[in-house]
C-alpha cells in the first residue's frame, strides 16, 4: 500500500494565527485540553491529549455515606459570558434528601489572563453533621499523576505521590505532565488547606471558612502560527493521527474543493455500521462535466431514498461566531425535488436540518448558522417530493462557508488532484495506475507542487518539488 501526499502552494498566501483558547456553552478548550460542565450534576469533563476523559467533582458526607453534589436538591445550572455555575442544597443522603443541610455551589471562570477559576464554596445550616468533604480532579487509572511542585526557587518533582499543606501551598504551582503540551496543566490554590496527589488523582480540601478555591492553566504553549504547518484550532493532526489537513488559512471560504474540478477530494461519505449499502448506490453522487455553473464541474446529486450522504471535510470554527452557508443549485424540474441540508451525526451543532426546495434553473441559495464546536461538517442530499416517475436529479455547484455575511463566490487558489485509471484511485492488484496530478488555478499562477510518496508504514518512498505556471 502506497500513500501519496499533495501540496500545492501558490506564492502570497496568508498566514493565519489559531487562538489559544475559546469558550462556548460553558466550555473551555485549548487545543487537545477542555473543561466541560455536565448539567445537573455539579461536576465537569475534563479532556486531555485530545481523548483522555476525566472528572473534577465534589465529595460528601454527613454521616450517611458519601455523596456527591449531583444528588443534591433543586439544582440550579447559571451560565455567564465567560463563566458556569452550579448551585444546590446539601442533603445528608439519597435517601434523607428532605432534610437541607446548606447551600452549596461551584463555579468554574474563564479569567481575562486566560486562567480558569474554580471556586467550590458550602455555607453550612448544621456545621456538625459534616464529616468530610473534598474536591478532586481525577483521571483515568492509567494516567499516573508526575510532575513539578514549585514555590519561589524551590522546585520538587514528584511522581504518582505528594502532598503539600497550610503555607507550602501560597504561591505554589503544581504542574502536570509539563513536558506533554497536549496534556500539561497547571494549578495554583487560592484557598485550599491541603492537596494530595494520589496515583491518577489530586485531592483538595477546604479551608476554614469552607472553600475550595484554585486556578488551573490549560493553555497550550504554542499557538499555530501557520495553518499550513500545524492543524487549525491548535491541534495538530499530523502528530496524533498521521492526518494532513488542507491549508484553511487561504482565503476565505473553507470549503477546499467548492467547484468539484478535483472531483471528490476533500468531500466524504458520512456512515455508520447500520447504515451500509451496497456499492451501487454510489452512483447516488457523481461529477458532472457537462453541467456546471462555473469551471468545467459540478456535483450530481439523484433524489432518492438512500441515506448516503456526501459532505465536506471536518471544517475549523471558532465557536460562537456566525458564518454562512452559500451555494448555486439546480435541478431538473421545476418543483417537487429538495436539497437536505445535514450535520455531522445529525445534529444541530452546525445548523438544524432544512429541507430547501431548488428550482430547474441556477440559483443562488444561502443560510447563516452559529457553531458550537471547533470542527464540523456540512452534508447534502437530495430528496424527491412525490416524483413523476422519471428519476430526478440535482446540481449543486460553488460552494462557500465564510465567516459573516455572505459575499462573493471565491475560489480556492489552487486545487489539486491525484488522478488514476481507477475512480477514487482504488486500484485493483496489477491493474496499471497511470498517476498525473491536475492543479485547477487562475490564469497566471505560479507555484511549486510537492509530491510525496510512503508505504503503509509511512516510510517514504519518494519526494520532489516541481513548479509550475499556469496558463494565460
Amino acid at each position: 500500500m502506497m500513500i501519496f501526499i499533495l501540496s500545492a502552494l501558490a506564492f502570497g498566501l496568508p498566514e493565519v494565527q489559531s487562538e489559544s483558547l475559546s469558550f462556548s456553552d460553558g466550555t473551555i478548550e485549548s487545543g487537545g485540553k477542555s473543561l466541560t460542565p455536565k448539567a445537573n450534576m455539579g461536576r465537569f469533563i475534563v479532556t486531555l491529549d485530545n481523548d483522555v476523559q476525566g472528572h473534577i467533582r465534589e465529595q460528601f458526607n454527613f454521616g450517611e455515606g458519601g455523596i456527591n453534589t449531583n444528588f443534591f436538591a433543586n439544582k440550579k445550572d447559571a451560565f455567564g459570558e465567560n463563566s458556569f455555575t452550579y448551585s444546590a442544597d446539601a442533603v445528608a443522603s439519597i435517601a434523607n434528601n428532605k432534610k437541607l443541610l446548606g447551600k452549596y455551589s461551584i463555579s468554574m471562570e474563564l479569567l481575562e489572563s486566560g486562567l480558569i477559576k474554580f471556586e467550590g464554596v458550602y455555607k453550612s445550616t448544621n456545621p456538625s453533621k459534616l464529616k468530610d468533604r473534598y474536591l478532586v480532579i481525577e483521571l483515568p487509572g492509567f494516567m499516573t499523576l508526575q510532575g513539578e511542585y514549585v514555590k519561589d526557587d524551590e522546585t520538587m518533582s514528584f511522581d504518582s505521590s505528594a502532598e503539600w499543606s497550610g503555607s507550602q501551598l501560597k504561591g505554589a504551582e503544581i504542574k502536570c505532565f509539563p513536558d506533554a503540551e497536549q496534556k500539561s496543566f497547571t494549578i495554583i490554590p487560592e484557598a485550599v488547606s491541603k492537596i494530595r496527589i494520589l496515583k491518577s488523582k489530586m485531592v483538595f480540601s477546604a479551608d476554614p471558612s469552607g472553600r475550595i478555591s484554585f486556578l488551573i492553566d490549560i493553555q497550550t504553549g504554542k499557538i499555530a502560527e501557520n495553518e499550513g504547518e500545524l492543524s487549525p484550532n491548535g491541534l495538530d493532526f499530523l502528530k496524533i493521527d498521521k492526518l494532513r489537513l488542507p491549508d484553511y488559512g487561504s482565503g476565505k471560504n473553507l470549503v477546499m474543493n467548492p467547484s468539484f474540478e478535483a472531483g471528490f477530494r476533500y468531500w466524504s461519505y458520512r456512515g455508520f455500521a447500520d447504515g451500509a449499502e451496497p456499492l451501487k448506490n454510489a452512483v447516488v453522487y457523481d461529477i458532472d462535466r457537462e453541467t456546471s455553473h462555473s469551471g468545467g464541474q459540478s456535483l450530481r446529486i439523484q433524489a432518492s431514498r438512500s441515506m448516503i450522504l456526501l459532505g465536506t471535510s471536518g471544517l475549523p470554527f471558532v465557536p460562537g461566531e456566525t458564518y454562512t452557508l452559500s451555494y448555486w443549485a439546480k435541478a431538473t424540474r421545476g418543483s417537487g425535488i429538495s436539497l437536505q441540508l445535514d450535520s455531522r451525526s445529525g445534529m444541530a451543532d452546525i445548523a438544524p436540518t432544512e429541507l430547501v426546495p431548488v428550482g430547474n434553473e441556477w440559483q443562488r441559495y444561502s443560510s447563516a448558522f452559529v457553531p458550537k464546536h471547533k470542527f464540523a461538517s456540512y452534508y447534502f442530499r437530495a430528496t424527491e417530493n412525490g416524483g413523476s416517475g422519471e428519476p430526478g436529479f440535482l446540481w449543486i455547484d460553488d460552494i462557500q462557508i465564510e465567516r459573516g455575511k455572505m459575499t462573493e463566490f471565491s475560489a480556492p487558489p489552487v486545487v489539486a488532484q491525484l488522478r488514476s485509471k481507477a475512480r477514487g484511485n482504488f486500484l485493483e492488484f496489477g491493474m496499471p495506475s497511470d498517476f498525473r496530478i491536475e492543479l485547477h488555478v487562475s490564469p497566471g499562477t505560479r507555484g511549486t507542487v510537492s509530491v510525496s510518496v510512503e508505504d503503509f508504514f509511512f516510510r517514504s518512498i519518494f519526494q520532489n518539488k516541481y513548479a509550475f505556471d499556469a496558463d494565460n
